[in-house]
């Protein structure tokens, strides 16, 4: 072979080279952006869900003057169904004994620090609302 035609075929084979590993990272960057976008759009159900469960609470507190011990207690009169858990990521009631006052939170996928709900439990993010009363 002559060398015109040795450079030719290098020069496609780095081409190709090339084309591989853009095509790689391309991939890589598309699955990357959608597990974020699925995380996000994740944890937007489930302040939607906490903050539904919290309007809940609140009515049959002020029906019942006090909070329910259970999610449970809320299912059908103050909230149609509960909320499926999105994942591995239940919700936790967590009422005072008395059941005066509660905390409702849930584990964020990709937490917003800016956000004024999110609290730092033991190095886990959650997204936490509390009682009104």
């Amino acid at each position: 072979m002559n060398q015109k035609a040795l450079k030719k075929k290098s020069n496609i084979s780095e081409i190709i080279i090339v084309l591989i590993v853009l095509s790689t990272i391309t991939a890589l960057a598309t699955g990357l952006i959608i597990k974020r976008n699925n995380q996000l759009n994740n944890d937007g159900k489930r302040k939607a869900s906490i903050l539904e469960i919290q309007k809940s609470l609140e009515n049959y507190y002020g029906e019942e003057g006090m909070y329910p011990a259970n999610l449970d207690m809320l299912i059908p009169n103050y909230l149609e169904t509960k909320p499926p858990d999105i994942g591995d990521y239940p919700y936790e009631y967590m009422p005072t004994s008395n059941n005066i006052t509660y905390k409702l939170k849930v584990k964020l996928e990709r937490p917003n620090v800016e956000d004024d709900y999110v609290v730092d439990d033991s190095g886990m993010k959650y997204y936490q609302v509390e009682s009104k009363q």
